[in-house]
């Protein structure tokens, strides 16, 4: 079976494929670097971040309701928990920040709607780049959002996180579900998996 975290190449692909600036770039490296589900990035508001104490609160998930409404609802396992603003996320955060009320919607599409994966992978013309970022075997499915949570499992364990804290970051209901990606890092490591925060030495990706 094909990991299904990317590489720091494929990393660097994606990056490549997203728009320089704007909303579905923060939207996207949001995913990225935090491993929520698409649904709660979209659900987070501004009063959701403590730059102080570099932490987003995850409380709850924004999905599509019947007449194409905001529908608010708890997260998986409806339990609230807070995960880390990793350093390359900061300004992201901060970009997003600007302008808006404790109440609003920290990442709102071009008109201040909510980004689904329907809207978001049309505005990116995701079909046609996905697979040119990776490649996985003839009887998977093609790159998807969600993988994006499976490669921030894969980099908190590269950056040295216990596999405890990665369960409580991530969201999952049993370590043993985390361990999986701890299993992946030799895999990962071999493959060249991306780090949440790069050391000095490195060339950053440059994520904002």
């Amino acid at each position: 079976m094909a990991s299904r975290a990317l590489s720091d190449s494929e990393v660097a692909q994606l990056l490549a494929a997203l728009p320089p600036s704007g909303p579905y770039r923060r939207f996207v490296l949001a995913m990225l670097l935090t491993g929520r589900r698409l649904d709660e990035i979209a659900g987070l508001r501004a009063s959701d971040v403590d730059l102080v104490e570099g932490t987003i609160a995850v409380r709850r998930t924004a999905s599509p309701g019947l007449s194409g409404e905001n529908a608010l609802g708890p997260t998986k396992g409806r339990r609230a928990r807070t995960v880390p603003i990793a350093a390359p996320l900061r300004p992201i955060i901060e970009d997003a920040l600007q302008g808006k009320t404790e109440h609003d919607f920290l990442f709102p599409g071009l008109r201040g709607g909510r980004i689904t994966s329907k809207n978001l992978s049309r505005a990116l013309n995701w079909k046609s780049v996905r697979g040119g970022i990776k490649i996985f075997l003839a009887e998977e499915r093609l790159l998807h959002w969600h993988d994006l949570r499976h490669t921030a499992a894969v980099m908190l364990f590269r950056s040295g996180v216990s596999a405890p804290d990665v369960q409580a970051i991530l969201g999952h209901s049993s370590l043993a579900v985390t361990q999986i990606y701890a299993d992946t890092r030799r895999d990962a490591a071999r493959r060249g998996g991306v780090a949440l925060s790069v050391s000095r030495e490195k060339q950053e990706p440059r994520f904002n």
